[in-house]
């Protein structure tokens, strides 16, 4: 309730939240209760950034004490190599980004369109998922997949010859999402 009375004030202000805890990343966790979900969409039109607590002087106990380290000749377990695998840059990329580094683009309003946008996202698996107010998660699909997806849904073993609104929402309730859907949808007819 007074966050909707406060709103022009936290619209126009930076908020900076200073805590130990990583706040962050459980408004954007999977595991998440309904309640969170709600605050994290709520919260994300606002410009807040979640920074750790400076310490303080007095939180400093036993600073004389020492410490042991012990230096490793060869890794103690062996670990396979595994080479990289490299992203393309689509759309979900700076979501993406956003949501597992905090990174933000320089212009502020291009930031705040991102911030808002991220709040209705979340990773799961490495995977990038939209919140859905009324169903289960959709799973954001890369340019690559769309046309896929599309056909598959038109022409495939269980397609049906449908109109490109229905087939839009078709995808969706299959758990599919993404931005372009409904125009695509209507450019494939």
């Amino acid at each position: 309730m007074s966050a909707r009375k406060l709103r022009p004030y936290f619209q126009a202000h930076l908020i900076r939240v200073l805590m130990e805890q990583p706040l962050r990343k459980i408004l954007h966790d999977i595991k998440s209760s309904g309640r969170m979900i709600n605050w994290a969409v709520d919260l994300g039109e606002f410009d807040i950034s979640y920074l750790p607590r400076p310490s303080v002087k007095g939180d400093l106990e036993d600073i004389d004490r020492p410490v042991y380290t012990e230096i490793l000749q060869k890794p103690s377990i062996d670990v396979p190599l595994i080479a990289p695998i490299m992203l393309s840059h689509d759309w979900m990329t700076p979501i993406r980004t956003y949501i597992m580094d905090g990174t933000l683009p320089d212009d502020s309003t291009e930031a705040q369109k991102l911030m808002r946008k991220a709040a209705k996202y979340t990773i799961i698996d490495g995977l990038l998922y939209k919140r859905s107010m009324s169903g289960p998660f959709l799973k954001c699909l890369a340019p690559d997949d769309t046309d896929y997806a599309l056909r598959e849904t038109y022409e495939g073993i269980c397609g049906q010859y449908l109109g490109g609104r229905s087939m839009a929402y078709k995808i969706l309730r299959q758990g599919f999402y993404w931005p372009t859907i409904h125009k695509d949808s209507l450019d494939l007819m």
